[in-house]
């Protein structure tokens, strides 16, 4: 687990770097949705919004960083009304309002 959460720092960090200094590229790369088939929405480690079967970038890099012990993702991203705010390491604290795990 100790290379996955260097992982998910290391994907959090360069995240967090894009939404920083390249506004427009942020808000295309984790704000665009894609629909998913089954295989994709079963995957343990790729989240998605099963409820309507979409997938975002931020799903994606949690299935390449994991999942922590308990299932949940490594990253969480903070969204507010105007897009993607931050990424975060998800260390299970409580979660602000606008946060979204996807």
């Amino acid at each position: 687990m100790h290379n996955q959460v260097d992982l998910a720092k290391r994907i959090i960090e360069l995240g967090n770097d894009i939404i920083k200094n390249d506004r427009d590229l942020a808000k295309d790369l984790f704000s665009q949705e894609w629909t998913c088939n089954t295989w994709t929405i079963e995957h343990p480690e790729i989240k998605v919004d099963q409820e309507r079967n979409k997938v975002r970038l931020i799903g994606l890099l949690n299935g390449l960083a994991g999942v922590k012990p308990d299932g949940q993702p490594f990253i969480r991203a903070i969204y507010n009304n105007k897009g993607i705010v931050k990424l975060e390491f998800n260390d299970g604290q409580q979660e602000s309002p606008k946060s979204i795990k996807t």
